[in-house]
């Protein structure tokens, strides 16, 4: 480090400069610059005042006063802080002998003698404030530009950052036209909104996601008992006869979970044919006795279909007319005394077959039946399951032998499905106890663990949750 007093170079471990003894202060780096300039200011001073004294002559500063100089000064300490290499009453000589410091800080000179023989140095000088005051304004100055340019790149940063978050969400929004109102990047049709498109249009819809698609002709918001998409279909003049020749098309996907995925909602035109719009006119205004109409059901659409599967599936179930849906679960035909449909059904583990029926006004459609076989990748598979529940009532003396006939009846096992309970897996196995006349006489519930095989008995709470109950 540098001495301030005398500007000699001390190690950073000494507290007090060896050769004037002013204690040392550490600084920080810009502090070293700032000193070495005002030292090589101060050399500049000392030469030229070293030879004003040789020639006898002291010029006075032009248009700088002491007075004037303090007074700069003093406003630069206060710019810079009490910490400025310029601070202290050493930088601003009132004493009336300013020499004796100015000493300290070069070597001595020899002295000379006056024609009286005392002894003075080469002439009274002022203390050199112009330069310093010359290089304090630079200093300030650049100060300033440097705060002004910190200022502007903070700005024009955050500037930045604005313009980029908002380009990130225009950039998320639907494209005009596109006829998605919302996940426009989930599902997408081959159609265009606005386009006029001649009879019949094929109709082909993307939906990348899991899950099913249901759609609608008129305008209404598709749900779980609107036509399901199984494939590219047709759009007639007849499809749209209250619209003709105006379709308004809107398609729904829902996930495996029966979430919402994605929503398509559209309007665009079929190319007007005067035979397609004389035959909606005729259709509209034919009327038959009421005693000649009939009720007409299409059997309900299902999905998925028929097939072997290793993961969870929902089998959906929809109706074309809108009609109520009735299904069961254990290859027996439907009717409006069977399970009534209200959404997703679990499949359940095995094999199993799942039969649906449309009943509208006492009218029913011919029925719909899948087969599927449901299978997970565990230790143990869903026909062990049953196979371990068999032996657990057989052993506790529920049922008389293996084909499950009991004392005055019978017992039927149903795969309700597997579930996570207490944080283990189980397939959840319902006992149903018939007596002799075929009325159901009690009910039971099994788990059995679908890595290690073991049986626990299962209870339903109110909330129709299961709970190991042992």
């Amino acid at each position: 480090m540098r001495c301030r007093e005398c500007g000699l170079e001390v190690d950073n471990d000494k507290a007090f400069c060896p050769v004037c003894g002013a204690p040392m202060k550490v600084t920080a780096d810009y502090e070293y610059i700032q000193a070495e300039i005002a030292n090589k200011v101060d050399r500049f001073f000392n030469e030229e005042h070293q030879n004003e004294e040789e020639s006898g002559e002291i010029p006075e500063p032009a248009g700088v006063s002491e007075a004037g100089s303090r007074e700069s000064m003093a406003k630069t300490r206060n710019f810079y802080g009490t910490d400025s290499i310029f601070d202290g009453e050493d930088d601003f000589p009132e004493d009336p002998d300013p020499d004796d410091r100015q000493e300290k800080r070069r070597p001595a000179k020899s002295a000379s003698k006056d024609s009286s023989g005392s002894r003075h140095s080469a002439g009274k000088r002022n203390p050199r404030p112009a330069g310093r005051i010359l290089y304090l304004e630079k200093d300030q100055t650049a100060a300033r530009v440097i705060t002004a340019l910190i200022i502007f790149v903070i700005l024009a940063a955050a500037a930045v950052g604005v313009l980029a978050i908002l380009g990130v969400f225009r950039g998320t929004s639907s494209p005009e036209g596109s006829g998605q109102i919302r996940n426009a990047e989930v599902l997408s049709c081959n159609l265009e909104a606005g386009a006029t498109y001649s009879a019949p249009v094929t109709v082909t819809i993307n939906n990348p996601q899991e899950g099913n698609v249901f759609y609608t002709l008129d305008g209404t918001e598709p749900n779980f008992n609107s036509k399901i998409y199984s494939g590219s279909f047709d759009i007639t003049a007849q499809d749209v006869m209250n619209t003709y020749p105006t379709v308004h098309f809107r398609a729904t996907s829902f996930s495996l979970d029966s979430e919402k995925s994605g929503e398509i909602n559209m309007e665009f035109s079929l190319e007007y044919n005067e035979a397609d719009a004389a035959m909606i006119a005729e259709a509209q205004t034919t009327t038959e006795p009421e005693t000649t109409t009939a009720i007409v059901l299409s059997a309900p659409q299902i999905s998925p279909v028929s097939g072997e599967y290793s993961s969870d599936q929902n089998i959906l179930v929809s109706s074309p007319e809108g009609a109520a849906i009735y299904y069961t679960y254990d290859g027996s035909i439907p009717n409006e005394r069977s399970t009534l449909y209200m959404g997703p059904v679990k499949m359940r583990p095995g094999t199993s077959t799942f039969s649906a029926v449309c009943i509208k006004d006492g009218v029913s459609s011919p029925v719909t039946s899948y087969g599927y076989s449901l299978e997970y990748n565990y230790n143990y598979s869903s026909n062990d399951a049953l196979n371990q529940v068999k032996n657990e009532l057989l052993w506790d003396g529920y049922v008389v032998d293996y084909d499950l006939y009991t004392e005055d009846g019978y017992a039927q096992l149903t795969h309700e499905g597997v579930y996570e309970i207490d944080g283990y897996t189980y397939y959840v196995i319902r006992v149903d106890f018939f007596t002799s006349n075929g009325a159901l006489d009690k009910t039971l519930y099994r788990g059995v663990g679908v890595n290690y095989g073991n049986v626990y008995g299962i209870e339903v709470d109110n909330r129709s949750d299961y709970y190991i109950s042992w």
